[in-house]
Protein backbone atom coordinates (compact mmCIF):
# COMPACT_ATOMS: atom_id res chain seq x y z
CA UNK A 1 0.00 0.00 0.00
CA UNK A 2 1.59 3.04 -0.88
CA UNK A 3 1.88 5.95 2.00
CA UNK A 4 0.31 8.69 -0.03
CA UNK A 5 -2.42 8.18 -2.36
CA UNK A 6 -5.03 9.84 -3.88
CA UNK A 7 -6.45 7.32 -5.75
CA UNK A 8 -6.69 4.35 -3.62
CA UNK A 9 -8.96 2.08 -3.49
CA UNK A 10 -10.92 -0.49 -0.92
CA UNK A 11 -8.77 -3.43 -2.39
CA UNK A 12 -5.67 -1.36 -0.94
CA UNK A 13 -7.01 -2.18 2.63
CA UNK A 14 -7.89 -5.62 2.44
CA UNK A 15 -5.06 -7.59 4.28
CA UNK A 16 -3.65 -10.62 1.97
CA UNK A 17 -3.63 -12.79 4.81
CA UNK A 18 -7.41 -12.67 5.93
CA UNK A 19 -8.15 -10.97 2.42
CA UNK A 20 -10.84 -9.06 4.84
CA UNK A 21 -10.42 -5.12 5.24
CA UNK A 22 -7.58 -4.32 7.81
CA UNK A 23 -8.25 -5.15 11.84
CA UNK A 24 -5.28 -2.85 13.74
CA UNK A 25 -3.09 -2.56 10.91
CA UNK A 26 0.26 -3.19 11.11
CA UNK A 27 3.54 -2.43 8.47
CA UNK A 28 6.85 -3.93 8.69
CA UNK A 29 9.15 -1.69 8.69
CA UNK A 30 11.76 -3.00 6.24
CA UNK A 31 9.92 -3.66 3.48
CA UNK A 32 6.49 -1.62 4.53
CA UNK A 33 4.42 -4.48 3.59
CA UNK A 34 0.52 -4.02 5.41
CA UNK A 35 -1.33 -6.77 7.36
CA UNK A 36 -3.83 -6.83 10.73
CA UNK A 37 -2.55 -7.10 13.45
CA UNK A 38 -3.20 -10.46 14.40
CA UNK A 39 -2.73 -12.17 11.07
CA UNK A 40 0.96 -11.06 10.71
CA UNK A 41 1.46 -12.37 14.94
CA UNK A 42 0.15 -15.83 13.47
CA UNK A 43 2.11 -16.14 10.62
CA UNK A 44 5.26 -14.32 12.16
CA UNK A 45 4.59 -17.91 14.72
CA UNK A 46 4.40 -20.43 11.74
CA UNK A 47 6.80 -19.15 9.20
CA UNK A 48 8.99 -17.72 11.45
CA UNK A 49 10.51 -13.99 11.61
CA UNK A 50 9.78 -12.69 8.38
CA UNK A 51 7.22 -11.01 5.75
CA UNK A 52 4.01 -12.99 4.68
CA UNK A 53 4.87 -11.58 1.19
CA UNK A 54 7.95 -11.10 0.21
CA UNK A 55 9.85 -13.32 3.14
CA UNK A 56 12.34 -9.94 3.97
CA UNK A 57 13.41 -10.97 7.38
CA UNK A 58 11.64 -9.33 10.50
CA UNK A 59 13.88 -7.97 13.40
CA UNK A 60 11.78 -6.07 15.31
CA UNK A 61 8.08 -5.49 16.24
CA UNK A 62 6.09 -3.90 13.20
CA UNK A 63 4.45 -0.75 13.90
CA UNK A 64 1.01 0.36 13.58
CA UNK A 65 0.03 1.69 10.08
CA UNK A 66 -1.50 4.88 11.43
CA UNK A 67 -1.41 6.19 8.15
CA UNK A 68 -3.62 3.56 6.64
CA UNK A 69 -6.12 3.48 10.32
CA UNK A 70 -6.77 7.43 9.15
CA UNK A 71 -7.32 6.55 5.72
CA UNK A 72 -9.81 4.16 6.46
CA UNK A 73 -11.56 6.74 8.45
CA UNK A 74 -12.09 8.87 6.05
CA UNK A 75 -12.50 5.86 2.79
CA UNK A 76 -15.93 4.50 1.88
CA UNK A 77 -16.33 1.26 1.16
CA UNK A 78 -19.82 -0.19 0.14
CA UNK A 79 -21.29 -4.05 2.30
CA UNK A 80 -20.31 -7.17 -0.07
CA UNK A 81 -23.82 -8.13 1.10
CA UNK A 82 -26.27 -5.53 1.36
CA UNK A 83 -24.16 -2.57 -0.72
CA UNK A 84 -24.65 0.19 1.82
CA UNK A 85 -21.60 2.50 1.86
CA UNK A 86 -19.81 2.44 5.37
CA UNK A 87 -16.51 4.17 5.83
CA UNK A 88 -13.73 1.67 6.00
CA UNK A 89 -12.58 1.90 9.80
CA UNK A 90 -16.12 0.98 11.21
CA UNK A 91 -17.21 -1.68 8.45
CA UNK A 92 -16.77 -4.59 10.96
CA UNK A 93 -19.42 -2.92 12.95
CA UNK A 94 -21.70 -2.55 10.25
CA UNK A 95 -20.77 -6.71 9.46
CA UNK A 96 -22.16 -7.18 13.10
CA UNK A 97 -25.17 -5.64 12.35
CA UNK A 98 -26.02 -6.41 8.59
CA UNK A 99 -28.61 -9.12 8.34
CA UNK A 100 -27.90 -10.16 4.35
CA UNK A 101 -23.82 -10.33 5.53
CA UNK A 102 -24.76 -12.46 8.69
CA UNK A 103 -26.55 -15.03 6.60
CA UNK A 104 -24.23 -14.85 3.27
CA UNK A 105 -21.08 -14.90 5.00
CA UNK A 106 -21.27 -15.82 9.00
CA UNK A 107 -20.83 -14.09 11.81
CA UNK A 108 -17.63 -12.14 11.96
CA UNK A 109 -15.10 -13.67 14.14
CA UNK A 110 -12.39 -11.92 15.53
CA UNK A 111 -9.36 -14.38 17.21
CA UNK A 112 -6.50 -14.92 14.84
CA UNK A 113 -6.55 -16.75 11.59
CA UNK A 114 -6.01 -20.33 11.85
CA UNK A 115 -2.69 -22.17 13.04
CA UNK A 116 -1.79 -25.20 11.09
CA UNK A 117 -2.00 -27.57 13.84
CA UNK A 118 -5.76 -26.00 14.38
CA UNK A 119 -6.56 -26.76 10.69
CA UNK A 120 -5.64 -30.77 10.02
CA UNK A 121 -9.62 -31.64 9.34
CA UNK A 122 -9.98 -28.43 7.11
CA UNK A 123 -13.43 -27.82 9.36
CA UNK A 124 -12.81 -25.99 12.50
CA UNK A 125 -12.84 -22.78 10.92
CA UNK A 126 -14.51 -23.16 7.73
CA UNK A 127 -16.69 -20.63 6.71
CA UNK A 128 -20.32 -20.37 4.58
CA UNK A 129 -18.80 -22.41 1.54
CA UNK A 130 -22.01 -21.14 -0.29
CA UNK A 131 -20.36 -17.63 -0.83
CA UNK A 132 -17.33 -17.47 -3.74
CA UNK A 133 -15.86 -15.04 -1.51
CA UNK A 134 -15.68 -17.48 1.32
CA UNK A 135 -14.60 -20.03 -0.57
CA UNK A 136 -12.30 -18.10 -1.55
CA UNK A 137 -10.83 -16.84 2.19
CA UNK A 138 -10.88 -20.68 2.40
CA UNK A 139 -8.62 -21.34 -0.56
CA UNK A 140 -6.21 -19.01 0.62
CA UNK A 141 -6.17 -20.16 3.80
CA UNK A 142 -5.48 -23.87 2.99
CA UNK A 143 -2.58 -22.56 0.67
CA UNK A 144 -0.76 -20.72 3.05
CA UNK A 145 -1.75 -23.71 5.49
CA UNK A 146 0.20 -26.15 2.72
CA UNK A 147 3.56 -23.84 2.60
CA UNK A 148 3.89 -24.09 6.27
CA UNK A 149 3.59 -27.35 6.31
CA UNK A 150 6.13 -27.97 3.30
CA UNK A 151 8.69 -25.44 5.12
CA UNK A 152 8.36 -27.06 8.66
CA UNK A 153 8.81 -30.37 7.03
CA UNK A 154 12.07 -29.15 5.13
CA UNK A 155 10.09 -30.55 1.91
CA UNK A 156 10.81 -26.59 -0.09
CA UNK A 157 13.74 -24.23 1.07
CA UNK A 158 13.01 -21.35 3.12
CA UNK A 159 15.89 -19.45 1.18
CA UNK A 160 16.46 -18.31 -2.38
Amino acid sequence: LAETSNTDTEEDYICPICQDIYRLPVRITRCRHVFCKTCLETAVQSLGPCCPMCRTFVSKRPERAIDVQERMREKKGKCRACGKETLLGKIRLHYESCKKYKKEYGLIIDPAPPTPDQTQDNTGFMPNVQSPTSRIRYVNGVILIDVVQLMSSGEILTEL
